[in-house]
């Protein structure tokens, strides 16, 4: 298992995408927008620079 975690460690550019390059943004985004709508009960809007 430890030539594994080395890897894992490592944090080679070849495995670890920028930010702007994986769907996390939409994901968090939507995540927060359905939170807002069950505590309020209205669609949260807003611009989206990505």
């Amino acid at each position: 298992m430890d030539p594994y975690l080395t890897i894992a460690e490592s944090h080679s550019p070849d495995w670890e995408l920028p930010f702007d390059k994986t769907s996390y943004y939409q994901e968090i985004a939507e995540y927060w927008q359905d939170k807002y709508a069950e505590l309020f009960g209205q669609k949260l809007e807003f611009e989206s620079e990505y």
